[in-house]
């Protein structure tokens, strides 16, 4: 299937704009599981640095 150099077919931008989601759902589910990891190290071990931010986090 050759692609025409002129102008992106209606297929390419569709497949653009998938990636382009797709990397914005991985960028995301990864700072929610970042931010679950970080929530399970505050309640077990209390580190110091985490505890700053869960009270300024129970503040507002």
């Amino acid at each position: 299937m050759p692609i025409p150099l002129s102008r992106p077919s209606l297929s390419e931008l569709f497949s653009l704009l998938l990636l382009a989601i797709f990397r914005f759902v991985i960028i995301s589910l990864a700072i929610s599981a970042f931010y679950i990891v970080a929530l399970a190290i505050i309640k077990t071990k209390g580190c110091c640095f985490f505890t700053v931010i869960q009270g300024d986090a129970q503040i507002s």
